[in-house]
């Protein structure tokens, strides 16, 4: 079993600065303007002790339906609709798990698409977009209509009534006038802003949306810093800044920018590994450095994808379970003995409907 990177806390004050000894600086620059420098050291706490709840929803789709490559979960006040990559279509849920319906029109027709770069929700909308069109849908698949683009992009989000789309550094088109990461059009396709042009130094990968509830932010890896949105334009909101590693060679990045209303939480990829968790409301600071399955709380192998009414939802693939439990009953047996918060999940999958569960953690609102 893998182990996922876990947490390091930092304190969000409202002072000019302030230095923790345990690895992290954080500031507050300006009043919007959140800066932390993570510093490379190393501790470890069981992140157990600071989680609140945690809550376990199977997903319930039909006999012999199943989820296979997740790529993306979305949150809504009444809905969770999930990216499954390799089927193309986005399936909808309650809130309490059971399947809705999809959206899955793979084709060449008049109202289908070739293919799903990604997808996004606007209001009671579906929205599916490959390379540089956009299609509407109701959840029930029912066709609205597309939009084309004059450019091609990899990703997109919908913001306060108009796209957002990340080119990513793409120069094998030679559309010289739309050579920026980030460009936002209303709903009919027309460019109302372009953002972040492209330099000889960008990074071509790794800059995404992350929605966090109902807000959307952009995270830049070109100079680690997310964006909010005022109406279309992008303002910095967090940036973050490394220590240099002993090893020069590793960069560090951040990636799946997660914000609550106690806490903001984004992973570190690099030289400076880990997940940095910064406190809103008390003045404690922890570093954390592993996530581990030893306590009733922490699961290991799940993914945390999106944010929602300050929960933080992962997602465990159940199928792998499945698998190892057919496969391998050494390990299930150790796993069960040792950690018995994965009962409840091994009942869940051992039916044959092995669709993936949502976790759900709600953390403290003080660390002490």
């Amino acid at each position: 079993m893998k182990e996922l990177w876990i947490s390091l806390f930092v304190l969000i004050i409202f002072s000019s600065c302030y230095q923790n000894k345990r690895g992290v600086e954080c500031y507050k620059k300006t009043e919007n303007l959140l800066e932390i420098t993570v510093k490379d050291q190393r501790n470890e706490v069981n992140i157990g002790e600071y989680l609140d709840s945690v809550n376990i929803l199977p997903l319930k789709m039909n006999k012999g339906d199943y989820l296979y490559a997740i790529d993306k979960l979305i949150i809504t006040k009444n809905r969770i609709h999930i990216l499954d990559i390799k089927q193309n279509s986005v399936y909808s849920f309650t809130k309490e798990g059971d399947f809705i319906n999809k959206v899955s029109k793979l084709g060449r027709g008049s109202e289908e698409y070739p293919n799903i770069s990604d997808f996004s929700i606007d209001g009671d909308t579906v929205i599916i977009f490959n390379r540089d069109v956009v299609y509407r849908y109701d959840v029930s698949g029912k066709y609205y209509g597309k939009v084309k683009l004059n450019f091609v992009a990899n990703k997109m989000e919908c913001i306060n009534g108009n796209y957002a789309f990340y080119r990513g550094y793409n120069t094998s088109f030679k559309d010289y006038e739309y050579y920026y990461n980030l460009i936002v059009t209303d709903k009919n396709g027309d460019i109302v802003s372009k953002n972040f042009p492209y330099t000889k130094d960008a990074m071509g990968i790794g800059s995404v949306f992350c929605r966090n509830g109902e807000k959307i932010n952009f995270v830049s890896i070109e100079n680690n810093t997310i964006y909010e949105f005022d109406d279309y334009e992008p303002i910095p909101h967090v940036a973050i800044h490394f220590a240099e590693p002993e090893n020069k060679n590793e960069t560090s990045f951040i990636s799946n920018f997660r914000e609550t209303k106690h806490s903001i939480t984004f992973d570190i990829v690099g030289g400076n590994a880990g997940t940095a968790m910064v406190s809103k409301l008390d003045s404690s600071s922890l570093v954390l450095n592993k996530r581990k399955a030893d306590d009733d709380y922490i699961f290991i192998g799940a993914s945390p994808y999106a944010v929602y009414d300050n929960k933080v939802f992962s997602i465990l693939e159940s199928y792998e379970y499945k698998i190892m439990m057919e496969d391998e009953p050494v390990i299930y047996s150790s796993i069960k003995e040792h950690y018995p918060q994965y009962e409840t999940v091994f009942n869940l999958i051992k039916s044959e409907n092995a669709n993936p569960v949502l976790i759900m953690e709600t953390y403290k609102e003080t660390y002490q």
